[in-house]
C-alpha cells in the first residue's frame, strides 16, 4: 500500500480507503476524517475512510487531509520541512522525520530523552514506547533541537562503530543474475549498491548483525558470464565489491534513506549471493 508521510499525521492509501495514524493533538485532521464519515478502528488504532462513504477518490481524501494539515502549522514550518525533510538516520536504532504535519522521533528504550519528550506539550509515546509524534505548533526548538542533534550524534557513532572494522575488505563471487538484471541493480564498476543483511551474512560469514539500514559496497570490477545458468539467460556476474570506508557509507546510507520508499534501488539479498564467495583484506 502506497504511504503517505506527513512526520506526525501517516496516511496509508489502499483501493477504496485511506487509513490515517495520528495523535489526538491534530484535532485538525480528526475533524476532516468525521467530515469524510471515516471510522475509528480501535484494533488499528486509525481512522478509515470508505471511498464510497466519503464521495471522495483517495486521492481527493489524502488532498483534503494535506490542506487542512497546511491551514493549522506554524507560519514557518513549511520553511523547516523544505530545510529538514530530506533527513535520515543509518542505524535501525533512530528515527527522525519532518513532515508537512509536524515531526516523528524514534529514540532506543531507555534513552534520556524520552523523559524530556513526555514534559512537552503536545507530544505523544505510541504504544510500543519508543517512538514519538510531535505535531509542528508544539516542536518547541528550545527542546527539540538539542535532541534531535544528540540523536543525529549517536546515529552516526552507532552506524560508524558497526562497519568500520570492514572498510576497504573486499568480496569476490557470482551473483545469479542476467546482465539487464544487474544494470537494474545497479551493478556496474565505480557505482555504489547496498545490500540487505541476509547477502552479507551468506557471502562474508564473520561479518557481525548490526542495527543498520543497509550495507553499502562499491562495485570494482564486473564481468558478465555467458551459459546455460541461471535462468537459461546466463551463468550470471561475477563481481568484485569493496566495503566502502565508514564516512562515505554513512553518508550514502543516509541518503538511501532519505528517498521514497519507493525510488530507492533494489538491495543485494540472500538469493545474490547463492554461490560460493570469497571475502579479504585488500
Amino acid at each position: 500500500m502506497p504511504t503517505v508521510d506527513f512526520g506526525s499525521v501517516t496516511l496509508v492509501v489502499d483501493e477504496g480507503r485511506v487509513d490515517a495514524f495520528f495523535p489526538r493533538e491534530h484535532d485538525e485532521v480528526k475533524a476532516v476524517m468525521k467530515g469524510l464519515r471515516a471510522q475509528w478502528n480501535q484494533d488499528r488504532r486509525c481512522w478509515i475512510a470508505v471511498t464510497r462513504f466519503a464521495k471522495k477518490s483517495e486521492e481527493e481524501i489524502v488532498a483534503v487531509i494535506e490542506k487542512a494539515i497546511g491551514e493549522n502549522v506554524p507560519r514557518k514550518w513549511p520553511a523547516t520541512v523544505e530545510k529538514f525533510g530530506n533527513f535520515a538516520c543509518a542505524s535501525k536504532k533512530y528515527e527522525i522525520k519532518f513532515g508537512a504535519a509536524g515531526l516523528r522521533l524514534m529514540l532506543p528504550d531507555g534513552h534520556p530523552c524520552h523523559y524530556k519528550l513526555e514534559k512537552l506539550q503536545g507530544a505523544s509515546r505510541e504504544r510500543r514506547g519508543i517512538t514519538w509524534t510531535i505535531p509542528a505548533r508544539h516542536a518547541t526548538p528550545s527542546v527539540i533541537i538539542p535532541i534531535l542533534e544528540r540523536a543525529a550524534r549517536e546515529d552516526r557513532k552507532i552506524f560508524i562503530d558497526a562497519v568500520e572494522p570492514y572498510g576497504g575488505r573486499t568480496l569476490r563471487g557470482t551473483v545469479p543474475v542476467s546482465p539487464e538484471e544487474a544494470d537494474r541493480i545497479g551493478l556496474a564498476a565505480g557505482r555504489v549498491v547496498f545490500a540487505e543483511y541476509s547477502f552479507v551474512k551468506a557471502a562474508d560469514p564473520q561479518v557481525v548483525n548490526m542495527p543498520v539500514h543497509a550495507w553499502a559496497f562499491k562495485v570494482v570490477s564486473r564481468k558478465d558470464e555467458p551459459g546455460e545458468g541461471w535462468d537459461h539467460l546466463g551463468a550470471g556476474v561475477d563481481v568484485k565489491l569493496q566495503y566502502l570506508e565508514a564516512d562515505h557509507a554513512f553518508r550514502a546510507v543516509r541518503k538511501l534513506m532519505s528517498m521514497p520508499e519507493e525510488e530507492r534501488p533494489p538491495r543485494l539479498d540472500a538469493p545474490h549471493a547463492a554461490d560460493k564467495w570469497k571475502a579479504r583484506l585488500s
